[in-house]
């Protein structure tokens, strides 16, 4: 598969059985960007850092792989020593009755919590852009 078609529905739809199973089975973790959890739980009016992995649980099930907002392929994670590949979705949940935007990895088995939060834009958020070439015009 070439690169730029990556990810694929069926490799989404992968990853989203994967995130329910991990949550499911109490395999999670947040990620590496601690710092933006007071931000996401503030926004979501959680105070227990424990309320998230039901409240993901939930969310999950509303997410389907025509949500998957993120670039083609998928962006790796700039975090030292969280070497893995991240995955974005956008879409409108019942359950909050708002856009939302998560953004999450699977490692191992586990998931691993990015971001949660309402999202800034109601469509996808990154656009597959051409390859760059330097102009080769004489001076």
């Amino acid at each position: 598969m070439n690169w730029k078609h990556r990810p694929s529905l069926h490799e989404l739809q992968r990853k989203l059985t994967q995130a329910r199973k991990a949550l499911s089975s109490g395999k999670y973790y947040f990620g590496p960007n601690l710092d933006k959890l007071v931000e996401d739980f503030m926004g979501l009016n959680i105070g227990n850092a424990e309320d998230m992995w039901p409240l993901l649980r939930e969310l999950l099930e509303e997410i389907q792989p025509e949500n998957y907002a993120g670039p083609h392929p998928p962006m790796k994670s700039i975090f030292t020593g969280f070497n893995c590949e991240l995955f974005v979705f956008v879409w409108d949940s019942k359950k909050l009755k708002k856009n939302m935007y998560l953004k999450f990895a699977i490692k191992d088995e586990y998931f691993y919590y990015v971001s949660l939060h309402k999202s800034q834009k109601p469509e996808k958020c990154w656009k597959m852009v051409d390859n760059f070439q330097r102009s080769t015009r004489s001076r």
